[in-house]
């Protein structure tokens, strides 16, 4: 399977485990760890074309110099986030709102910095403030302590 099969195949079976996981619900015996290694395992369907970003904007034999380097700091960072989300939640929270912001401003595309991080302020926020009372749980889930939960 070439990286282009595989980036799609990591995206099917990301959303057949989401399809699964909504199917089942809140049964007791379906473990929390259990689906965080899935993901581990499957990828986050967004992020599954990052190697493939990265490796167009290198040449073939830059590429296969550089994939272990991209890999080994894409695992860090994902490490390094991981363990500041646990230490502390706000803070790491208050990261992810600001790189998702930046994110999504990006892909407006016009005008400068202020228009695309309004933009981005725009997409991510609109849907939590029209549905506030659905999100509200998951956010203060997302930002409380592991010694509060």
């Amino acid at each position: 399977m070439g990286s282009s099969g595989l980036s799609w195949g990591i995206r099917g079976l990301s959303l057949l485990v989401l399809c699964l996981v909504q199917a089942i619900g809140n049964e007791p015996g379906i473990s929390t760890t259990g689906l965080a290694l899935l993901l581990l395992v499957l990828g986050i369907p967004h992020g599954a074309a990052d190697h493939l970003i990265f490796r167009a904007r290198h040449p073939e034999r830059q590429w296969r110099g550089q994939r272990w380097k991209f890999l080994g700091f894409y695992s860090l960072l994902v490490v390094l986030y991981g363990v500041l989300w646990h230490a502390f939640p706000a803070v790491a929270f208050l990261v992810f709102l600001g790189v998702s912001v930046y994110h999504f401003g990006q892909s407006y595309g016009e005008g400068g910095m202020a228009s695309q991080l309004a933009w981005g302020s725009f997409v991510l926020l609109f849907p939590v403030m029209l549905h506030y009372p659905e999100a509200a749980p998951i956010i203060e889930r997302m930002v409380c302590y592991p010694s509060d939960r």
